[in-house]
């Protein structure tokens, strides 16, 4: 797959490893730390798919969904979080898919509908 994503997570180890599960599924990826700094994303680039943590310091990461949707309909929308029990309100919101953290590789690539490919 090709294409370009943004990860939304307040943890950094978070952000790198899912951005280099990504970058192996052959997608360019861009971080955020908060809310505010996805606002600032969204606003200046256009991405294919959007990873957010529900649980940001700003926020609940699974509200901007809607302004995702506002600004790029085709984007597929995926929540993670360590607490699974958002996972109603985030497919409430409108998310495409939710992770429970910790997360494998077969787990982000199924929410993105691709294959699990080979082992690493």
């Amino acid at each position: 797959m090709q294409g370009t994503a943004l990860i939304v997570d307040d943890e950094p180890d978070i952000r790198d490893l899912l951005g280099l599960l990504l970058r192996q599924a052959g997608l360019e990826s861009m971080k955020a730390a908060s809310m505010a700094g996805a606002r600032e994303a969204i606003a200046r680039h256009r991405f294919d798919v959007v990873f957010i943590d529900i649980n940001l310091p700003d926020g609940l990461g699974h509200e901007l969904i809607p302004e995702i949707r506002a600004a790029m309909p085709a984007a597929r929308c995926i929540t993670i979080s360590a607490d699974d029990s958002r996972s109603a309100s985030a497919l409430a919101f409108g998310a495409d898919a939710f992770v429970a953290k910790p997360f494998s590789r077969s787990h982000i690539l199924h929410s993105m509908g691709l294959p699990n490919g080979p082992a690493q």
